[in-house]
């Protein structure tokens, strides 16, 4: 290509983005109530790239009594979204600027340029991999909610308690055609992964919560317990050598599970917490700021005698822009200082089948 090819343009184009919401809501002392659907599709600027999403959403809230009140959130999701590999020097963005100007999209015969030539680098044609990655698919459902109730006690006490979670269901495939325009890799045999999977998460939390104003002092003090759980499970498998590349042939029973190829997999794992805390805010004239925290945690995937940590957290702050020696200075609204230390544990480096 002796023009040059512009490979960045080739692969990034305008795209459109449309959202289309109705909602219905109402209310009176009693009740209130939201209902939503919407369709969600925005294009991706990399071609053959794209996030579809068709939602539902409902909330209300019930005030049984002055001092007693039920809800409900509620929101369903099917999303459709192939994904990208963002994160690696072999993807189409890579690519874009990898690959030499020299060489065309197509060549003279239609059939994908490529560095299948000598001492052309070793990058990919990014056109032809956006292409050839059009079929895929990757969708999921999505149900996510909780229903709380809460009950004023004794003028300055709330009690609420929650439960909710998620569950999630996953389904997605792929093709790798064999590159024969590549440097690296123009022999391969072409591949098919397809897989699945199921997530859920449910969560309880029970707080008591105690706030006061008298004076100038502002107190309130929370206290709660909490427990959640989470499971998973998945599986995936691989065949190569089709002899057709129709999307409609490609499923698993049509393909070669060659030993050392075929990958068939599963990541069932599952995972407890509790937890136990507590967390006090003070103000004064709301000047003089300070809170403190404590929780108890434990989780399933430690030893059972060393399942729980504490971590105890406390901050202090000054709105010194409240004092009357800073009145004079009006160019500056509000100043606060703030202090705090803390500590922390993980559990994200720790397997659940640990």
């Amino acid at each position: 290509n002796k023009t040059g090819t512009d490979w960045f343009h080739e692969v990034f184009k305008p795209a459109m983005i449309q959202s289309h919401t109705l909602s219905v809501s109402a209310g009176n002392d009693k009740s209130s109530y939201f209902f939503s659907t919407t369709y969600f599709n925005q294009e991706g600027t990399l071609i053959n790239t794209y996030l579809k999403k068709y939602d539902v959403r409902a909330n209300t809230i019930f005030n049984v009594k002055d001092h007693i009140r039920l809800g409900e959130n509620a929101y369903v999701v099917y999303r459709q979204n192939p994904g990208f590999t963002n994160q690696n020097e072999g993807n189409s963005i890579s690519n874009t600027y990898r690959m030499p100007p020299i060489i065309p999209v197509y060549d003279i015969m239609g059939n994908f340029g490529g560095t299948h030539a000598p001492h052309l680098s070793n990058s990919e044609n990014p056109v032809a991999r956006q292409v050839r990655t059009e079929n895929d698919r990757s969708n999921s459902w999505s149900m996510i909610g909780n229903i709380f109730a809460e009950v004023d006690l004794l003028k300055h006490f709330t009690v609420r308690t929650s439960f909710g979670g998620t569950v999630e269901n996953y389904y997605y495939y792929s093709f790798s055609p064999t590159p024969y325009n590549n440097a690296e890799g123009n022999t391969n045999a072409n591949a098919f992964t397809e897989g699945s999977g199921y997530n859920s998460l449910w969560q309880w939390t029970n707080t008591v919560t105690y706030s006061n104003v008298f004076g100038l002092h502002n107190i309130k003090v929370i206290g709660g317990i909490e427990s959640k759980k989470i499971y998973n499970r998945g599986f995936s498998a691989g065949r190569i050598n089709y002899f057709s590349i129709d999307p409609n042939y490609l499923i698993l029973n049509t393909g070669s599970p060659t030993a050392g190829v075929s990958n068939n997999g599963g990541s069932p794992f599952q995972r407890s917490l509790f937890s136990q805390f507590g967390r006090v805010d003070y103000s004064y004239n709301e000047k003089y700021l300070i809170s403190g925290t404590l929780r108890r945690d434990g989780a399933s995937v430690f030893d059972p005698n060393h399942r729980y940590g504490t971590f105890p957290s406390i901050s202090g702050g000054w709105r010194i822009s409240q004092e009357a020696f800073f009145k004079p200075l009006t160019f500056i609204n509000d100043l606060k200082f703030r202090g705090g230390w803390g500590k922390l544990g993980s559990i994200n480096n720790i397997g659940a089948t640990n």
